[in-house]
């Protein structure tokens, strides 16, 4: 995603983060999983980087997880000051830097790298492998990179209107086309491109980049988000997911 289309999708935040799959799914996977894995890995709390942090909703979980350095980034200048304006008004210690993390720029060395939606903003194979390599020369030996991104193994033309979420592939369904997602809350859409990567080219991205080990993993329905919706209303979404976990270990 370049920076205009962040910014504009910067401006209906507010609206596309109360969607159910906002809510119940990707809070709720990068609150279990990440804390599971800096235990089960025995990560050390020294440092931790956030790529595509937007206004910064992840990177202050990051810093409440315990980690003495915490800094997040992204493209967007927008959404940048969304995240320094919440710095002000609470401080943690965070630093917020714009930045491309498709250029191999450097923020430090990091015991933990997490990307909530990235990966799938590649706008070639060339331009996916150099966020890969921009993550891992950023990170320690056996340091760790969670990502969270549309599901490459599912339909990428799909209906999730009752989750808050319609995607539509632009053209055949081929790997680097574009998908059209629209994220929906009540009368209000926020409208922004992904691209489609098939499986087996984000993890050859991510080896050449010097990940020794490529997990995928499902994301996690909240018990909150169970309680109040019902298990028949996420019953499609346990079927096909609409998006994947990876778990990378440099």
């Amino acid at each position: 995603m370049d920076a205009t289309q962040y910014s504009k999708m910067g401006e209906g935040y507010k609206n596309l983060v109360q969607t159910p799959l906002r809510t119940f799914v990707h809070d709720a996977t990068f609150n279990a999983l990440v804390p599971e894995l800096i235990r089960q890995r025995q990560i050390p709390l020294n440092g931790a980087l956030d790529l595509a942090c937007g206004e910064g909703r992840y990177t202050r979980q990051l810093k409440q997880m315990g980690f003495v350095k915490v800094v997040g980034t992204d493209i967007s200048e927008k959404m940048i000051q969304l995240a320094r304006e919440q710095e002000l008004a609470s401080p943690l210690g965070i630093d917020y830097s714009i930045g491309d993390a498709g250029t191999g720029i450097k923020w430090g060395e990091f015991d933990l790298a997490t990307a909530w939606f990235l990966l799938h903003y590649g706008k070639s194979k060339e331009h996916l492998e150099d966020m890969c390599a921009t993550v891992a020369g950023n990170l320690k030996d056996r340091g760790v990179f969670v990502a969270y991104q549309s599901n490459p193994f599912a339909s990428q033309t799909r209906d999730c209107i009752e989750y808050g979420e319609v995607r539509k592939v632009i053209g055949r369904e081929r790997e680097g086309a574009d998908i059209e997602v629209t994220l929906i809350n009540e009368d209000k859409k926020t409208q922004f491109i992904r691209k489609l990567w098939k499986p087996k080219t984000y993890e050859a991205a991510l080896r050449k980049a010097g990940f020794k080990s490529v997990k995928w993993i499902d994301p996690i329905i909240s018990t909150q988000g169970i309680e109040e919706r019902g298990e028949e209303f996420w019953r499609k979404y346990k079927e096909e997911p609409s998006h994947k976990v990876i778990v990378c270990v440099k």
